[in-house]
């Protein structure tokens, strides 16, 4: 508290007043400077467009006066367009601001407590994904596949061997069965349906109608709190359990791996 009386004078510029050290003054702090260096970006990034639209519409001036070929206008303006806004994006001033105007927004979500609201409402989201939503997306339009084993959030999912194509097992005699199953690795960011869109262009249709007996991985929707996990934490839980899993109840000893983008 601070003093009614003293006898020294040099004392009340001793006290300190927690009003000025308080979270409302840093929220107030980051909020200015977010407002300001985000006001000094989108007018950089005005500037930037600005001059990518000059060189556009002066290029098109050009084209009406010599050009005549419009494949080549277009790569010309393709090519200039994009060329200005490479140059303008590496100039130190543009990407010190950017950086400037990041660190302010960050600083900004850390003092308002954004980032324990995206957490929440990521958890949310992954859950509504994971339980709601995506076994309905695993049903329509799909070929038939089973949930065979499940850790985590991480699901393995083997598809139907009977379900082959009739018609193009008329057609080549018969379907010659291959005793290797097929684990098909899916990038982090992809679902387990990536490869089996539609009926007419399913790899898994394709490789069910060569006798394959084929498994996929689904590592379902992240939330916020699987940002820890490593790439170890997925190779030795979730697909070396599944390699052992699928030699198991295929009583095969190989298993053939099928990456696919990131998967792979």
């Amino acid at each position: 508290m601070i003093p009614l009386m003293t006898s020294d004078p040099d004392q009340y510029y001793k006290i300190p007043f927690s009003f000025y050290e308080s979270s409302f003054i840093d929220a107030s702090n980051a909020v200015a400077q977010a407002l300001s260096t985000s006001t000094q970006f989108n007018m950089k990034l005005y500037n930037v467009f600005t001059t990518a639209y000059h060189i556009y519409i002066n290029t098109i001036s050009e084209y009406n006066k010599s050009w005549k070929d419009l494949s080549e206008l277009d790569k010309v303006l393709r090519s200039k367009f994009l060329n200005a806004l490479d140059e303008k994006f590496r100039e130190g001033d543009f990407v010190s601001t950017l950086s400037e105007t990041v660190a302010a927004s960050s600083q900004l979500a850390k003092i308002a407590g954004y980032g324990k609201i995206y957490k929440y409402l990521s958890n949310m989201l992954s859950v509504w994904n994971n339980d709601f939503i995506d076994p309905i997306r695993n049903t329509l339009f799909r070929t038939p596949s089973e949930k065979v084993c499940e850790i985590e959030k991480y699901s393995l999912f083997r598809y139907d061997k009977t379900f082959a194509n009739t018609a193009d097992e008329k057609a080549s005699g018969s379907i010659e069965q291959n005793n290797t199953p097929v684990l098909v690795i899916y990038a982090f960011i992809n679902r387990d349906y990536i490869l089996d869109l539609l009926p007419e262009i399913s790899v898994i249709r394709s490789l069910l109608n060569q006798g394959l007996d084929i498994f996929a991985t689904d590592w379902g929707t992240p939330s916020i709190y699987d940002k820890s996990l490593t790439i170890s934490h997925f190779i030795n839980r979730y697909l070396d359990k599944s390699v052992d899993f699928i030699r198991k109840v295929t009583k095969s000893d190989k298993v053939s791996l099928f990456g696919y983008c990131w998967g792979g």
